[in-house]
């Protein structure tokens, strides 16, 4: 699409819109982390509780907070991987019409995005998990507030000196999951 834009807007009035504008080429990536996340939450999750299995799970001799955090761990080992790939194919292809540092801008403006789809996972992991539906839906509520800070649309390196706050709030989001686990281990409603 860049490419495309590129060849029939020319050069100059596509360098006027990144740099003078703000235009975010890169727009439409906002949803797929959002996306991956939500999906690998719920298939790795919802079988588990349907199937009544993660209780079988708790009941095994080990640690039910090690097994379930490495359950999570995988999860989230594996979304990251994606991202990773992500963004460096992101990176790669813009690099081949743009100068590094507008690619280097995009990167740092769209970390975020997939920071907040790590926080998905572990959001959608703790309200599939919840046994109570009125808490379902306070987290429901709660995850949806938390989420729109990472999808602001900040010019430039906006989140920049941010960064580091969401990447403790996306580490407090897949420890806040315990807390659900504890209540369906002990059935609470």
């Amino acid at each position: 699409n860049l490419r495309h834009t590129l060849r029939f807007n020319g050069a100059a009035n596509v360098w006027y819109n990144l740099i003078f504008l703000n235009y975010s080429y890169y727009r439409l990536l906002a949803i797929l982390p959002l996306l991956s996340g939500l999906s690998v939450a719920l298939a790795q999750f919802l079988p588990e509780i349907q199937a009544e299995r993660l209780k079988l799970t708790l009941h095994l001799p080990e640690k039910e907070n090690r097994l379930f955090l490495g359950m999570l761990a995988l999860g989230s080992l594996l979304l990251s991987l994606l991202f990773a790939v992500i963004i460096l194919l992101f990176a790669l292809l813009s690099g081949i019409d743009l100068p590094p540092m507008v690619v280097g801008t995009a990167v740092v403006a769209i970390v975020p995005w997939f920071l907040a789809g790590l926080t998905t996972y572990f959001l959608t992991s703790l309200i599939v998990i919840e046994p109570s539906w009125f808490s379902r839906l306070g987290s429901t509520l709660i995850a949806c507030g938390l989420l729109s800070g990472y999808l602001l649309q900040v010019p430039g390196k906006g989140y920049g000196s941010f960064l580091p706050v969401l990447i403790l709030l996306t580490l407090m989001a897949g420890f806040s999951v315990l807390h659900s686990l504890n209540r369906f281990r002990k059935g609470k409603s």
